[in-house]
């Protein structure tokens, strides 16, 4: 069960920790250095701890059932996800040569950076550390997905080519969600100081990504973000109406209460921080991308708990 006014108090706090990152980079404490070293620390280090901690901190140990249809429900998703984004741009006839981006956004949301704290915010630390569990296999399938046919897809509609390698699969957050797999499937166990120092490490990934968060809204020019009416479409696409077509879908499909509710946070999710890194690395749009980024950030914070003070189980 969802406990809506502790959630409601966990957002509130993640805002005050992006404000504070915010007010950090306006102040010169971060810059664009600072933020690049913080997003790899956070990406590299923390986030994969985050993983294998829940796994570690798991009081009762999830069927393994439950963890192969999580598994393959993240398959799933992110093979039709793909395809009803695609449609959708084209019905609100986005410009052609940013649709490729724009269906990028739509397919993969902020499951790292949001979805984590989000989660554990909103199950407490009993059914939490399962549900980050089941996160992390989502993940698996999340990062998997954008470094291959994500790399294509997002070039879609622009003289770019577009390619992937196996060297950005195998990421530490990859490496590390598998780890949490074998862990989970051999039921291995590790000293206390190692366990501490991971669930220490893994605490940090909250407070770090949402000041890396506001510190990146920091550095975009506000004015340029409202101007575009073709991101507030796109916002209210992203925010509303994709969690009302995944609602019903997971209803229907997903049978587990927790699984079902944590895919329902996932899609409640703004746009990830992948569009950008993206575009930075292939010359793409960065404007649209930061623009959208912000704005579907800014406005989840009041979608996610509206959403699932109406739907959640």
């Amino acid at each position: 069960m969802i406990n809506i006014s502790v959630l409601f108090n966990q957002l509130i706090m993640l805002f005050l920790i992006i404000c504070t990152g915010y007010l950090a980079y306006k102040l010169q404490y971060f810059d664009e250095l600072t933020n690049k070293k913080l997003n790899k620390l956070v990406v590299n280090i923390t986030l994969p701890m985050t993983t294998i901690d829940s796994v570690l901190s798991m009081a009762q140990r999830p069927k393994g059932s439950t963890v192969l249809f999580v598994f393959i429900a993240s398959i799933v998703l992110y093979a039709v996800l793909p395809i009803i984004s695609f449609i959708i741009i084209k019905l609100i006839k986005m410009p052609f040569n940013t649709q490729g981006i724009y269906t990028f956004m739509l397919t993969f949301s902020n499951v790292g950076f949001m979805g984590f704290p989000v989660i554990q915010a909103a199950f407490g630390s009993e059914q939490g550390t399962t549900a980050v569990f089941y996160a992390a296999i989502l993940n698996i399938i999340f990062t998997c997905c954008t470094f291959t046919y994500g790399v294509v897809l997002i070039g879609y509609g622009t003289a770019k080519k577009m390619a992937f390698t196996l060297k950005n699969i195998l990421s530490p957050g990859i490496i590390c969600s598998l780890l949490s797999i074998v862990i989970y499937a051999l039921d291995i166990s590790f000293p206390i100081p190692i366990t501490n120092a991971i669930s220490i490490l893994g605490n940090l990934t909250s407070p770090l990504a949402m000041m890396l968060i506001g510190s990146t809204l920091a550095s975009m020019k506000i004015g340029e973000i409202f101007k575009d009416k073709r991101v507030y479409l796109f916002t209210f696409v992203k925010l509303i109406i994709i969690p009302l077509i995944c609602y019903p879908l997971f209803q229907l499909f997903i049978k587990d209460t927790l699984v079902r509710n944590v895919f329902f946070i996932e899609s409640l999710m703004p746009v990830a921080n992948t569009a950008l890194i993206f575009a930075t690395e292939y010359d793409l749009d960065k404007k649209l991308t930061s623009r959208t980024i912000f704005l579907t950030t800014l406005l989840s914070l009041f979608t996610i708990p509206a959403f699932l003070y109406l739907f959640a189980v």
